[in-house]
C-alpha cells in the first residue's frame, strides 16, 4: 500500500525528552479525523464566505441556516461512507455521536469523524510509529515519530488527524498571588 505524508503533520520531540519505548499496541484510543468536504475540497468557497462575512457590515449579512451550511461546506454522505470504509479497512470503528444524536444535530454539517481503535491499528492506518516519551518536566505522553501518512485513495478525504500524539499542547500563563489580609 502506498502512503502520502500529511502536510504539516511532522512533529519533533522537545529537547530533553526521552523515548521510553513503543506505545502499548493494545491500548484503545480515540482519534479525530477531520475530513475534506467533497463539495469544497480546497476550502476556497468557505474562505470566500468567511471573508465576505468579515468585510460586510452586520446589517448587510445574510444569515445561513445550519442545513444550508451543511449542504455547502459539510461532509457529504459519500464522505461519511468513505471514512467508515477507511476505518473498517484498518480494524478501527467510527464512534457513535451520542450528543449529536440527542440534540438532533445534522451529522453532515460536521467535518470530523471520531474513530476508536487500538494504538497498533492506528499505527498501521496512518503509517506512523507511536512511542511513549518522558519530557524534561517528567510528564509521560504518547508521541508520533515522523509525519502522519495517509493511505493511497484517502488523501482526498483526510484533511487532518488529532489524538495520535498526546503531548501537552498549552501551558497556563496566569500567576497565583498570595491572598492579601
Amino acid at each position: 500500500m502506498t502512503y502520502h505524508a500529511l502536510q504539516g503533520s511532522a512533529r519533533a520531540l522537545e529537547s530533553g525528552s526521552t523515548v521510553l519505548g513503543k506505545a502499548n499496541p493494545r491500548r484503545v484510543v480515540h482519534v479525530t479525523v477531520q475530513i475534506k468536504s467533497s463539495n469544497d475540497p480546497l476550502g476556497a468557497h468557505f474562505s470566500a464566505f468567511a471573508n465576505q462575512l468579515v468585510d460586510s457590515p452586520l446589517s448587510k449579512r445574510q444569515p445561513l441556516t445550519r442545513e444550508a451550511f451543511a449542504q455547502a461546506y459539510g461532509a457529504t454522505p459519500a464522505d461519511i461512507q468513505k471514512a467508515g470504509k477507511f476505518a473498517r479497512q484498518f480494524g478501527v470503528r467510527v464512534a457513535k455521536d451520542f450528543v449529536g444524536d440527542r440534540l438532533g444535530a445534522n451529522p453532515l454539517g460536521k467535518k470530523t469523524v471520531e474513530l476508536v481503535g487500538t494504538v497498533g491499528a492506528f499505527s498501521k492506518a496512518f503509517g506512523v510509529q507511536l512511542v511513549r516519551v518522558r519530557d524534561a518536566n517528567g510528564r509521560v505522553y504518547r508521541a508520533q515519530l515522523g509525519s502522519i501518512q495517509i493511505p493511497d485513495g484517502y488523501q482526498d478525504l483526510i484533511e487532518n488527524v488529532f489524538g495520535l500524539d498526546t503531548r501537552p499542547q498549552a501551558q497556563p500563563r496566569f500567576k497565583m498571588f498570595p491572598r492579601q489580609k
